[in-house]
């Protein structure tokens, strides 16, 4: 009983004392930087956990509980062994998440998709390429058969068009008498005529 009545008074008082400790660094915080005062706390907060989870062990500890080597052999050896078979577990899940990670690496995931692009968009522009070559030869026979068929190509194989004084083109000598004025357009310029007689075939 009056060990327990002991470790209670102990861990009022330590408990006191960490508590004054807390209180009195959430109003100087307060104090010094009143608009950011919650973000200061934090970080003295977690410093401080981290300070407590290192100086536990070897000051906290001891006030309450009494440490003695271990001299059974034994037991110390399963200990040891259990203590590499977790650690060994733990070794394989990371070896396992970091594995998981590379796979669904972002940097290489986009050089994948930079790379599908690229192909993709090389084959885009060979395909383009082919279509327009054979859209520009069919557009060069189709202008070639329109040259074919132009009359001014006509006229440069050594035709010529026959038109009357009312500028109408003659297909018919029917159409003009001896004594009226024809012109004709060459491939290059006009000529003016009066027929001088007719002729039907």
């Amino acid at each position: 009983m009056r060990a327990w009545l002991w470790d209670e008074t102990k861990t009022l008082l330590l408990s006191f004392a960490l508590a004054t400790i807390v209180v009195e660094l959430v109003y100087w915080t307060i104090r010094f930087a009143p608009q950011s005062w919650w973000l200061i706390a934090w970080v003295i907060f977690l410093a401080l956990f981290v300070l407590m989870a290192q100086i536990a062990p070897v000051v906290l500890f001891p006030i309450f509980y009494k440490f003695s080597p271990l001299n059974n052999d034994e037991l110390k050896n399963r200990l040891d062994r259990s203590e590499r078979q977790i650690l060994e577990q733990h070794r394989r899940r990371l070896e396992t998440a970091a594995a998981a990670v590379r796979h669904y690496d972002v940097r290489r995931m986009l050089a994948g998709i930079h790379q599908e692009l690229d192909s993709r968009l090389a084959a885009l522009a060979a395909a383009a390429r082919t279509l327009l070559l054979r859209q520009r030869g069919i557009f060069n026979q189709l202008t070639g058969q329109l040259e074919a068929l132009s009359p001014l190509a006509i006229l440069d194989r050594g035709y010529a068009l026959v038109f009357d004084s009312a500028g109408m083109l003659l297909k018919d000598a029917d159409r003009v008498k001896a004594g009226d004025e024809i012109s004709a357009r060459l491939a290059k310029g006009m000529l003016t005529a009066t027929v001088g007689r007719r002729k039907q075939k």
